[in-house]
């Protein structure tokens, strides 16, 4: 269980609308996918004491602090940060050798 969960702001140029991730911060966050350069805003929440702190503001049209109902919001549309695609080939890559090396035996 982490203590820290991130929440990414991401514009979409196709949609022209900004999507929500979230990623929780412990060992395996390693794994995916950095949205830190593409996110226009970033926040941490405490998940013990529901503080969030403000890691990244870089919004164009500078909307005012976030309220309680936009953060409501974001908590349950934001989407899973994905797994890195490096990571997921290194998943198939040790799969195909788990199972050459079942065969062998």
């Amino acid at each position: 269980m982490s203590l820290f969960i991130e929440y990414y702001e991401v514009y979409n140029k196709a949609s022209d609308s900004y999507e929500y991730y979230f990623m929780p911060v412990d060992k395996d966050a390693i794994n995916k996918e950095n949205f830190d350069r593409d996110s226009t805003r970033i926040w941490k929440v405490n998940k013990k004491t529901n503080r969030v702190a403000v890691i990244k503001d870089r919004r164009k049209d500078n909307p005012p602090a976030m309220a309680a109902d936009e953060l409501f919001a974001i908590l349950f549309t934001g989407k899973q940060v994905p797994y890195s695609e490096y990571y997921l080939r290194l998943q198939q890559v040790r799969a195909i050798i788990e199972d050459g090396k079942e065969t062998d035996t």
